[in-house]
């Protein structure tokens, strides 16, 4: 999104990354590296914005660090990398960039804007297509627990589809090429699909039961949806616990069985979500370098 936002208005723009990115980014030019981890030599810009987590390009740079996870706890010196993934972030290497910009909103990190940091608040793209919901009259229940391989999220996508098999909602469970569709339980009332962007699902659903990735918690608070998390790994735990801080959710342990999970869903139907108001402070903090 935050590519093709700043080519529409009226940017030449080139993202380097892994070729299997590349259709990702669709009509903006793309030039393939073999890893974006190691050093990279940057084509000359007026403005570098570099992943935080590429650690051996941000060291050699002074441009826009793109912080897609929350910000608060990288201050803290000593935190493991909140990926958890590439280790510690030195906060001297975000010191140093012109601009380090934190897609998600303050109020979610509990944080502010001060020095080079700025709230750029949620990056949510719009439906492309539009979406119609079952018209059974029932709650419709969006499930999501991320389309990236390695979490070994088929054993709570199981409990969740039983626990919801037993409620009177409508379930829509969005799940990626690498999970076994014909291992997770059949209940009549819970459709198992490919992929839905949550732009076009989550304004008609009552609830999303979420693995509390960033980006299907900042589409939840854009479209005001309250959330269940069930966090896997890496950073989720700490964006469910913020999710619930805000009152904008509750959070249950991966391993929560069908009755916890169900009792969960039961509790928050109905609820009112934090609903959290798209921006173009991206966009607006980038042209004004």
């Amino acid at each position: 999104m935050l590519t093709r936002g700043l080519s529409a208005r009226g940017h030449e723009v080139e993202v380097l990354g892994p070729a299997s990115l590349a259709q990702a980014f669709d009509g903006v030019a793309f030039t393939p590296v073999e890893s974006p981890y190691g050093e990279v030599d940057l084509p000359d810009a007026d403005v570098h914005v570099v992943d935080f987590m590429l650690t051996p390009t941000l060291r050699r740079v002074r441009g826009v660090a793109l912080v897609h996870t929350l910000y608060a706890s990288i201050l803290r010196d000593g935190v493991p990398h909140p990926m958890g993934m590439l280790g510690p972030t030195d906060p001297a290497w975000l010191a140093q960039q012109r601009l380090v910009l934190v897609t998600c909103p303050a109020v979610l990190d509990g944080g502010r804007d001060h020095g080079n940091v700025r709230y750029a608040g949620p990056l949510v793209p719009e439906a492309e297509e539009p979406w119609t919901p079952p018209d059974d009259g029932r709650p419709l229940v969006a499930v999501s627990l991320g389309t990236t391989a390695g979490l070994d999220e088929e054993p709570v996508l199981a409990n969740v589809v039983e626990a919801l098999g037993d409620l009177e909602v409508t379930a829509i469970v969005n799940v990626g090429d690498h999970v076994d569709r014909g291992a997770l339980p059949s209940r009549p009332n819970v459709h198992v699909t490919g992929f839905v962007p949550h732009a076009a699902v989550l304004p008609h659903a009552a609830l999303l039961v979420t693995h509390a990735g960033l980006g299907s918690v900042n589409a939840a608070l854009v479209a005001g949806t309250p959330m269940l998390c069930l966090p896997l790994d890496r950073e989720q735990p700490d964006n469910a616990r913020a999710v619930e801080r805000l009152g904008a959710g509750r959070s249950l342990p991966r391993d929560a069985s069908p009755a916890a999970i169900g009792e969960a869903v039961s509790s928050l139907l109905g609820a009112r979500g934090v609903r959290i108001e798209p921006t173009n402070r991206a966009f607006h903090h980038l042209q004004a370098l």
